[in-house]
């Protein structure tokens, strides 16, 4: 069997596979100008607009680097020493197709870890008390088990933690 024709099997297989995947179509809603309206229901534009959009909160005003996902840490970007942190937290859904990254990345490092599951009821009740809002997310604790740090994808797991080991040399 040829390169070519093992690479048409395998997608095969994996449609087939797709065709078995089941699940609920969530539906989001967000403001489209001046009320809120399910973004299935836009016009390809919009959809196209949406997909662009960079949510802000109230620190990027002050010309910090916050999106709405990032809690403001006590700290400033510059401060950030994860060299501090003694745990993490590692929430994940089996379905993220970024979680494998970020876990394999995490467990590398030297830290004692959990992994949260965000899909059983146990850690979705974590998350929520973590205010944790998407997947993946690492959060970093000191000894004290107040809040370093978080990361919401590998890029920026890797930027700090390699930031800082730089500066720890």
């Amino acid at each position: 069997m040829t390169d070519i024709e093992k690479i048409d099997a395998k997608i095969l297989e994996l449609e087939n596979d797709l065709k078995e995947v089941t699940g609920t179509e969530a539906e989001v809603y967000t403001r489209i100008v001046g009320y809120y309206r399910a973004v299935k229901n836009w016009n390809k534009g919009k959809k196209e607009e949406y997909n662009k959009r960079v949510c802000f909160s109230e620190y990027n005003l002050e010309g910090k680097n916050n999106t709405f996902e990032e809690r403001p840490a006590e700290a400033s970007e510059n401060e950030v020493n994860i060299s501090d942190a003694v745990r993490y937290s590692y929430f994940f859904r089996k379905t993220c197709p970024n979680c494998p990254s970020v876990k394999g990345y995490v467990e590398a490092l030297d830290l004692k870890g959990e992994h949260i599951d965000v899909d059983t009821e146990k850690g979705l009740e974590s998350a929520s008390e973590s205010q944790v809002f998407g997947v993946p997310t690492v959060v970093f604790y000191d000894n004290s088990s107040n809040e370093i740090f978080r990361a919401h994808n590998l890029k920026d797991l890797k930027d700090t933690v390699e930031s800082n080991i730089a500066f720890a040399v």
